[in-house]
């Protein structure tokens, strides 16, 4: 492809140069030869960066469109504390009535197919002082739950959502070594036959 690249330069002044010889029925004087051969030559780089420049501007096209999205999507509500709603909290850290959840408002239109519905009338109560695992198969829920329903990243439709303190997420990041199966499950340590 290089070869390619690199010979359509001088492929283009050939074809030029035979081109006037088959109109004028005669070959260009010197001087009209090296200005073309000059004026190919001062082509050439603008005609290599035109690719690259037009995969630029769809490129940024793209990610002005994203970055629009973003700027012009509803603002999405935080939890709200439940000392602020007189709601007494020494027992309860995360409360969530009735909640029913959406990643994309825009999108969401009441009994139609089309609607981004995560999470549909979802209960939840977690104790203060308490070991909560959230588990479940790919796909299940458990980030909507999470980041969705519970940090409030996607739009409450319906329902009420309460904190009763501070609440702090690290969110968990699927990765594998570049090793052996054996090697990224042991993740460093000794393989023991028994276990």
């Amino acid at each position: 492809m290089y070869v390619i690249w690199e010979a359509v330069p001088c492929l283009v002044g050939v074809v030029a140069f035979l081109t006037y010889t088959k109109i004028r029925g005669e070959a260009p004087p010197v001087s009209i030869g090296f200005t073309a051969m000059v004026l190919f030559n001062l082509l050439r780089f603008p005609l290599g960066v035109f690719p690259d420049m037009i995969n630029n501007y769809v490129k940024a096209k793209i990610s002005l469109q994203r970055i629009h999205g973003f700027l012009v999507s509803t603002e999405v509500e935080g939890l709200p504390m439940l000392e602020q709603l007189g709601t007494p909290s020494d027992e309860t850290v995360i409360e969530l009535t009735k909640v029913t959840t959406a990643w994309n408002s825009t999108e969401f239109v009441e009994n139609s197919p089309s609607h981004r519905i995560v999470l549909r009338s979802l209960d939840l109560l977690i104790p203060r002082k308490s070991f909560t695992v959230i588990i479940g198969t790919t796909g299940s829920g458990k980030t909507s739950l999470l980041q969705g329903s519970i940090l409030g990243e996607a739009i409450t439709l319906s329902g009420s959502r309460y904190c009763g303190g501070r609440i702090s997420y690290s969110s968990q990041t699927s990765w594998i070594q570049n090793a052996t199966l054996r090697e990224n499950i042991l993740f460093g340590e000794t393989y023991e036959a028994e276990r």
